[in-house]
Order: structure tokens, then C-alpha cells, then sequence
């Protein structure tokens, strides 16, 4: 259960971050919820926050440099997560 409530309706796996461009996400496991469309990221000391929202969002997946991306369904579009 993300987020602490039971309003997941589609959790599409996820990825560890490993990436460099935002250290203090380093080892987290990030993930989607293709309902909602909420991205969360869960610490493996059980903290999980959420790192923001896309519409349609159907898969997450690491790259070669340790970076997250999203993959949209309905835009079909790949958006990495980076820091604002």
C-alpha cells in the first residue's frame, strides 16, 4: 500500500533510483500508480513520499546512468524524474 491509504488501484512495478543527479533519492524504490497517476518513491526503511503526478503513467524503469523514468500510456511519452 503506497501512500498509506487504500487508493492504489495500479501500482506498474518500479525501478531504485541510482542515478547522480539527485543523491538524496539514492537507493529509494520509485513507483507509479496508473489511476491516479501518482509517482511514489519508498525508502527501504519504509518512508514513502510522493514525488509528484503524471497523467496515464503505465511504467517505471531505470536507464544505464541509474535514472527513473515514466513511461505515459496515453501520450506515450518517457519522462525522466529529475529535481525541480
Amino acid at each position: 500500500m503506497l501512500g498509506g491509504t487504500d487508493t492504489t488501484d495500479g501500482s506498474d512495478g518500479g525501478a531504485v533510483y541510482r542515478g547522480a543527479m539527485m543523491p538524496s533519492l539514492a537507493g529509494w524504490f520509485v513507483a507509479s500508480d496508473y489511476c491516479s497517476g501518482k509517482i511514489w518513491a519508498v525508502h527501504p526503511d519504509g518512508t514513502v513520499v510522493q514525488l509528484g503526478k503524471v497523467a496515464s503513467a503505465s511504467a517505471v524503469a531505470d536507464g544505464p546512468d541509474g535514472s527513473v523514468y515514466v513511461l505515459t500510456y496515453a501520450a506515450g511519452t518517457i519522462l525522466r524524474l529529475d529535481p525541480k
